[in-house]
């Protein structure tokens, strides 16, 4: 392990020479963007829609095994 982490510290030497003051820091090193789209108001499905498969319904909510004591 001694050898591979001389490498490291090496290679880390190396790139510490690099004039990099006429390089702009990057985030990333490809162009991305945000591919998410905008999140606009639309209407919800009606209650009896929503709940159409629902296998254990109470009233207009989905019925769920207890979890507290």
């Amino acid at each position: 392990m001694t050898r591979q982490l001389g490498a490291i510290l090496e290679y880390v030497d190396q790139l510490q020479k690099i004039n990099t003051d006429q390089v702009e820091p990057l985030a990333h090193p490809l162009p991305i963007q945000n591919v998410f789209r905008h999140d606009e108001p639309a209407p919800s499905l009606p209650v009896d829609a929503a709940l159409q498969n629902a296998p254990d319904r109470r009233a207009n909510f989905y019925g769920v095994p207890a979890v507290l004591e």
